[in-house]
């Protein structure tokens, strides 16, 4: 895209893949990956376990470190839903939950907490703290995943590198026989992660660059151009729907979301009444509404719509619901229970 459209991109992360042919802006970058020294990554991933049999681990952990701060990733809602459930009902520690159904004004909220305090919270979470969010750990739990979302997961291990090493300890957990990563991962990524990782199990963060450059080869080796040439056809054609259409990040429709907007206090309660009983709002008045109700906005899988008491504003094409139907600990309240 660059190339046949004159542009330029600037990538900037600390896992860049090897995927694209690029100038690096900074020379001689594996030095600085070879002093790193803060975390230790423990393969536990040979083999397979239960969540049960994880949930019992991580509690034996947290007993036994109580001056030590976790962070416990999963890859589905309902996944970090039991876990969280269960650690709140078996150690009297400070827990705080995480995911994407935790809107973004009280996600920022408790991220805030986290960061801003010397307690030593247990941190539940979606995949959703790998993106940007600055916390700092002692002890990692990471489900199977990517190599570089593992990465992502382990830079809050021991982030601002003080202390002792960070702890990241890798688990593949099933549910049913089937592998909770296959409902969120491609399988040739999850594939080139178990070959990488084939063998290792101390993993020092100053050996993680070369663990990357072998991932991505191998990556590489798999992807087809196929439809990254078709999408590049439909550009110049202006054939923008097609090309909306055809670009999907996780093709199963399985996986498409919905968004729904929390009526969780008065800001929100004024809006929604002002939609719902004013026909001419000005574009700039309703720009900015829009803007503060972002906010409040969660996004959920459409499958599970079904179970989701929302009320919808057909002029706005929008979906809420109020604060009854509605969490703040754990998010959304389904009717009945999640099914992946």
């Amino acid at each position: 895209m660059a190339r046949q459209y004159n542009c330029y991109i600037i990538l900037v992360t600390a896992t860049m893949p090897m995927l694209l042919d690029t100038i690096d802006l900074i020379e001689d970058k594996e030095k600085y990956f070879r002093k790193l020294n803060r975390i230790n990554i423990i393969n536990n991933s040979e083999s397979e376990i239960t969540l049960d049999e994880f949930e019992d681990i991580v509690l034996e952990d947290i007993r036994e470190n109580k001056d030590k701060s976790f962070l416990i990733v999963l890859n589905t809602v309902k996944s970090s839903k039991n876990i969280y459930k269960y650690l709140k009902e078996n150690t009297d520690r400070d827990i705080i939950y995480l995911s994407t159904e935790i809107y973004p004004k009280l996600r920022l909220e408790k991220i805030n907490k986290i960061k801003n305090s010397d307690k030593k919270y247990v941190v539940v979470s979606t995949q959703l703290i790998e993106a940007g969010v600055d916390i700092d750990m002692d002890i990692v739990y990471r489900d199977f995943s990517t190599l570089d979302s593992i990465n992502q997961t382990a830079g809050r291990a021991n982030r601002n590198g003080v202390g002792g090493k960070g702890i990241v300890k890798l688990y593949k957990i099933v549910d049913n026989d089937r592998r909770i990563c296959n409902y969120i991962y491609p399988r040739y990524l999850l594939n080139a992660t178990e070959e990488v990782l084939d063998g290792k199990y101390i993993i020092e963060e100053k050996d993680i660059y070369d663990c990357n450059k072998e991932y991505f080869l191998k990556v590489k080796n798999r992807l087809s151009n196929d439809t990254s040439d078709e999408l590049l056809d439909l550009i110049p054609k202006l054939q923008f729907k097609k090309f909306r259409d055809k670009f999907e990040l996780i093709e199963n429709d399985e996986f498409r979301r919905v968004d729904i907007i929390v009526n969780a206090d008065n800001i929100t309660n004024s809006i929604i009444q002002q939609l719902e009983n004013d026909n001419e709002i000005d574009n700039i008045d309703l720009k900015n509404k829009f803007r503060i109700l972002r906010q409040y906005t969660v996004s959920v899988p459409r499958k599970d719509m079904s179970e989701i008491n929302d009320i919808g504003l057909k002029k706005y094409n929008i979906k809420y619901i109020n604060k009854e139907d509605y969490s703040e600990e754990e998010g959304i309240i389904r009717q009945k229970q999640v099914i992946w």
